[in-house]
């Protein structure tokens, strides 16, 4: 099976085979272990959840992978707010994403949110591109959303001493 806007795997210098590397992508969230380092592989929505990504961080992934079958949107416009959200995943947790798309758009995108590479919408490509492996965990990889929730606690606190003046 070939999918269209099929990035290589970036750092083994061929692309992706089925049975091959992506074979293990149903690991429990363990890395994928390929020649450019662990991948923490996230499936087609799973991107839109920062606790999914975040645990494939901290469970040791070097850089993201995200495959995605958009196609059955009616319009392109999923497709470019998925888009949109991979490159928050990646300033947020500070890894290299490589995202590939049946419809598109697929690409590469560094750990500040850049892409790097972007193939178009509704379009096959062939993208190569190169990842750097990174590790460490950000602050939000380590404590989530425990600061927005502490931070909105203290809200209702102050709402409710407030009310009570």
């Amino acid at each position: 099976m070939t999918t269209p806007a099929a990035p290589a795997l970036v750092g083994s210098g061929r692309p992706a085979r089925p049975g091959g590397e992506l074979a293990h992508a149903a690991s429990g969230g363990r890395p994928l272990p390929t020649s450019a380092g662990a991948a923490g592989v996230v499936i087609c929505n799973e991107v839109m959840f920062p606790g999914i990504v975040a645990a494939r961080v901290r469970a040791g992934a070097e850089y993201l992978v995200n495959l995605a079958n958009d196609s059955w949107w009616a319009t392109t416009s999923f497709s470019a707010m998925t888009f949109d959200m991979v490159t928050l995943r990646a300033v947020e947790q500070r890894r290299p994403v490589v995202r590939v798309s049946t419809s598109g758009p697929s690409g590469v995108i560094d750990v500040h949110g850049r892409p790097v590479l972007r193939s178009g919408t509704a379009m096959q490509a062939v993208l190569d591109g190169t990842v750097t492996p990174t590790r460490g965990l950000t602050l939000y990889a380590r404590i989530g959303d425990a600061f927005a929730l502490a931070c909105a606690a203290a809200v209702a606190v102050a709402l409710v001493r407030r009310a009570r003046a």
